[in-house]
């Protein structure tokens, strides 16, 4: 995997991890989380184009997809490799929306598998009421919740694309991540 990223619990200098938290949570850079190891057990939903969606359950199965294929833009710093037979957990629904992303009509798939390497975390509006404790939720689940402070949302490089949990999976400042070059704007700002 990519080694472009840096530990926030690397850096020593509390007001520069201030400074690089104040930015993530007004949105003005991102910062990433590292499933390393045996990765972590999850869903990911992400929306496919028709003229994918003909063939994309076989290329989900076959490694040939996004997620997956040497030839995607996103293989140096995230994978996600699906539980197989996909068959059995593999649910699609049709939608249609206009965002910056997607342009109509779309497919949304959802399975489970095994995400790996860096991705992005987005907070909420609540994140930041929390203390550097955060967790893990998505979209549909963010709003059923009792308690949603400390929210934060795990996306790909596309924010269509974006890991569902089971249960309450906690994250702290610690497990945050940056991109070196943004790291250095940030410290020579200062």
């Amino acid at each position: 995997m990519n080694s472009n990223f840096f530990s926030l619990s690397k850096i020593t200098d509390q007001h520069i991890v201030q400074k690089i938290l104040d930015a993530w949570f007004s949105k003005r850079i991102q910062l990433f989380l590292y499933f390393g190891g045996n990765g972590k057990k999850c869903r990911l939903s992400r929306c496919i184009s028709p003229s994918l969606h003909i063939g994309g359950e076989q290329l989900i199965s076959n490694g040939d997809e996004f997620y997956l294929s040497e030839d995607s833009k996103a293989h140096s710093i995230l994978k996600f490799i699906p539980d197989l037979p996909l068959k059995s957990h593999l649910k699609i629904t049709k939608g249609f929306k206009i965002s910056r992303s997607i342009q109509g009509e779309y497919f949304n798939y959802e399975y489970a598998g095994t995400a790996l390497g860096y991705w992005v975390v987005v907070p909420t509006k609540l994140a930041a009421f929390n203390n550097g404790n955060y967790i893990l939720t998505d979209k549909e689940s963010f709003s059923l919740k009792a308690d949603s402070s400390g929210a934060v949302y795990v996306y790909s490089v596309y924010d269509e694309d974006y890991l569902i949990f089971d249960g309450d999976n906690g994250i702290n400042n610690d497990d945050l991540y940056i991109d070196v070059n943004v790291l250095r704007k940030v410290r020579t700002s200062s």
